[in-house]
């Protein structure tokens, strides 16, 4: 399915790597957005939503803030229930846009972790811990 071929083993001289030349050219990338969703007495479930960019003029080579939107209102169909999410402060989540998205859905609450928090690294909370 990656269009890919498969690894495998084989001779060659010591010291030397051998090399085997693949005919083909790239299929683009693949951009992925996921949630892990937890809801008390059901099994966690792993929702995602995929973005394909084949390189062509004009096409977006990254997850829109529609895109996130319908990542989370597909999970929100999935669990029937209130979403609470926890986003880095990557631009698209940050941005107008997806503010006003958000602030339209009275079920989704939104946290954003902070620009740089040493503390909640979890080597400080190692130290805190009785022997």
């Amino acid at each position: 399915m990656t269009g890919r071929p498969p690894k495998g083993r084989t001779w060659g001289r010591h010291g030397i790597t051998p090399r085997v030349k693949v005919p083909g050219r790239s299929r683009g990338r693949l951009s992925v957005a996921g949630l892990l969703c937890y809801r008390p007495g059901l099994p966690a479930r792993l929702c995602y939503r995929l973005r394909r960019h084949t390189g062509r003029k004009g096409e977006r080579r990254s997850l829109s803030e529609r895109d996130y939107i319908h990542l989370l209102d597909g999970a929100h169909r999935l669990l029937k229930a209130p979403l609470i999410v926890v986003w880095d402060r990557l631009n698209t989540h940050t941005s107008k846009t997806m503010k006003t998205l958000v602030a339209g859905r009275d079920w989704l609450t939104v946290v954003l972790l902070p620009g740089y928090a040493p503390d909640l690294n979890g080597t400080g909370l190692a130290l805190d811990r009785p022997n």
